[in-house]
């Protein structure tokens, strides 16, 4: 997976500090913001069902993390932070690994990423994708993708 998005003008990667909507408008699969950084966090699944498609998310980016609020009016419903480096105009998430080897029987890879930044209409652009692999014996698959999601920013 790249670690950069590969289009749009970006503006300076501090302009990520803000509030979003947690609801993309050209979203189709109903992935909110707040699930695509969650994913990026931890492997498993986040049970806080407080964290609605109209709740409000709080960016605050600092040289060696993020730190994401979900706020439902002034009230803190979520909190977590993702580790990782700014490069050039975008932030990158320290990679989730998951990873399982036992030597000429099994091995289990699972990997996301996670990249974002503001494009010059004002809207974050999260890249975020999640490669799989998997050898059992004499058997090997794997899958990968990589979606490109954008988020308002509150006016």
């Amino acid at each position: 997976m790249n670690d950069t998005p590969d289009n749009q003008d970006m503006i300076s990667v501090n302009a990520i500090n803000g509030t979003y909507l947690n609801q993309s408008p050209s979203d189709t699969l109903m992935r909110t913001l707040w699930d695509i950084l969650y994913d990026s966090y931890s492997f498993q699944e986040d049970t806080n069902k407080q964290i609605k498609p109209n709740t409000m998310i709080s960016l605050s980016l600092n040289q060696k993390s993020l730190v994401v609020l979900a706020k439902n009016g002034d009230q803190i419903i979520g909190e977590l932070e993702l580790k990782g480096k700014i490069k050039g105009d975008y932030f990158c998430a320290k990679r989730n690994l998951f990873l399982v080897p036992i030597p000429f029987l099994f091995f289990r890879q699972r990997e996301r990423r996670l990249v974002m930044g503001v494009t010059s209409e004002n809207q974050l652009m999260v890249n975020h994708g999640m490669i799989e692999f998997a050898w059992v014996m004499m058997m090997a698959g794997g899958n990968d993708f990589n979606s490109t999601e954008r988020y308002e920013k509150e006016k």
